[in-house]
């Protein structure tokens, strides 16, 4: 019966703390036979050295020589010039023609002081058919000092990382990343990677995409193949939950939290398996196309006054405000607004005071920092106005209707920015407010979708006309007092 060994045999070292490095050195053969272990040729290369190698990288193409043969007998028994020992498996699957390897990654198990001298690479079958089994056209090894060739990706705790890349046969892409902060369902930080937007075509079924996240060390975190929408791919750590991408599953945090540090993403095509230790990484995929690569996280989300979920209670919440400082909100919207289904959220700013010409600004986040919308003069005079859903309800003073033209607004966590009017902001919660805004600042929120209204303590400013001032005292029990008399 035929055996199936998909990882490198001899990668069980304890892992240590590595620095970042590019590729040193690298031997390339062609017309290579894989053949029994004991028909191996022993093929030989002397490298210059002056480093420690820590990983060895296997790229080549393997064509079969006998129609049951499977690319994953095909293997690389390495020593080096110390002695040290280990046996790679480039690939995982069964039966082929022809199969690819790019940047196949394995952590050299012992401690090499240096990479000079000869290096010994035999390549042979795990399991023998009989003949030649396989051929290597080209075959390049390349022995690494660090983590695999990859694309930096820097700090993602701010705005959404959208990136792609045209995937060849066999190929495997690295991206690293930095979190600088904890993610976490206790703290409620997130972090999402998806591949959702990739055009990936093939054998079997298309758009089937992999990846596996490690840390510093070369650690798997977690791999993934098919919980994105359609075949792609899906990470979600921390805090949940988020509405799902088509039929995807929803980005509830299931891969667990993730503590500060550097880690490395592999991307890929089906077959792809990720190994636990050493960046292991092995596939045999013929796809090509383009894999798009999605990163979203709140972990440098603003501190908040939390709003909760939002219903058809009314809020007035009336702030103190000094120059130079931004009021933040954080609420949660149960439903999609939309002109379709007759719903809507109206979000403005009536009745702040502050200095500067009473010139306010209300920006509208989604919880990975994207900026959503934004208002300067929407409303009465020179006060922020936002309207999304359905329309049309009058306007206050001078302002414009609240009809709804900021468009539909999805479910999900939202944050709200309000300050003087300033014209420095962007993506990443980044919002940079003038020198004027002294005062106070007054956020009104209407709906009419969630629970149903009932009678809040906050019912009246002392008007006896059922306005809220942001606050609660013995004007609203009178309020309350008449309403109660009438039935509420």
């Amino acid at each position: 019966m035929k055996k199936f060994i998909a990882t490198a045999a001899a990668i069980v070292a304890g892992l240590a703390s590595l620095a970042s490095a590019n590729p040193r050195e690298s031997v390339t053969y062609t017309n290579v036979i894989s053949d029994s272990a004991a028909s191996a040729a022993s093929l030989t290369h002397a490298f210059a050295g002056g480093y420690s190698p820590k990983y060895i990288t296997i790229s080549g193409t393997l064509t079969s020589q006998i129609p049951s043969t499977y690319s994953s007998d095909a293997a690389i028994r390495v020593i080096s010039p110390f002695g040290t020992s280990m046996t790679l498996q480039p690939f995982q699957g069964g039966v082929f023609s022809t199969a690819t390897a790019t940047n196949f990654v394995a952590k050299i198990p012992v401690t090499i002081p240096n990479a000079s001298g000869t290096w010994v690479f035999s390549c042979f079958e795990s399991f023998d058919d009989g003949g030649q089994d396989a051929k290597w056209n080209s075959l390049t090894i390349t022995l690494d000092d660090g983590p695999p060739a990859r694309t930096n990706l820097g700090d993602i705790s701010g705005a959404p990382v959208h990136a792609s890349f045209p995937l060849s046969a066999g190929q495997i892409k690295w991206y690293k990343l930095e979190i600088e902060n904890s993610v976490s369902a206790s703290g409620g930080t997130y972090l999402d990677i998806d591949t959702e937007g990739s055009v990936v075509t093939g054998s079997l079924t298309g758009n089937d995409t992999e990846i596996g996240l490690y840390t510093e060390d070369g650690v798997l975190v977690a791999s993934d193949d098919d919980s994105g929408s359609g075949h792609q791919s899906q990470l979600t750590f921390g805090s949940g939950s988020r509405p799902a991408a088509g039929d995807s599953s929803a980005y509830d945090g299931r891969n667990g939290d993730l503590a500060p540090g550097t880690y490395y993403l592999a991307v890929s095509a089906y077959n792809t398996a990720f190994g636990a230790v050493g960046w292991n990484v092995t596939t045999d995929h013929a796809r090509t196309g383009t894999v798009a690569v999605n990163i979203r996280t709140n972990t440098f989300a603003p501190t908040s006054f939390d709003l909760g979920t939002l219903s058809q209670n009314e809020i007035h919440r009336t702030e103190a405000n000094s120059a130079s400082s931004v009021k933040w909100f954080r609420f949660d919207v149960p439903a999609t607004f939309a002109a379709g289904s007759n719903t809507y959220l109206d979000i403005d700013m009536e009745g702040s005071q502050i200095s500067g010409g009473n010139d306010t600004l209300l920006l509208l986040y989604t919880s990975w920092g994207e900026l959503r919308a934004v208002d300067d003069d929407g409303g009465n005079g020179a006060i922020s106005q936002l309207t999304f859903g359905a329309g049309t309800r009058p306007a206050q003073g001078n302002g414009l209707p609240y009809n709804g033209r900021h468009g539909s607004l999805p479910p999900g966590t939202y944050y709200l920015a309000a300050c003087s009017y300033t014209a420095v902001y962007d993506d990443g919660w980044q919002v940079l407010p003038s020198v004027f805004g002294a005062g106070t600042i007054r956020m009104n929120i209407r709906t009419n979708i969630g629970a149903a209204a009932t009678c809040p303590a906050d019912v009246d400013d002392g008007s006896g006309q059922g306005t809220p001032d942001g606050g609660v005292g013995v004007e609203d029990l009178l309020y309350f007092l008449q309403r109660f008399n009438g039935g509420c």
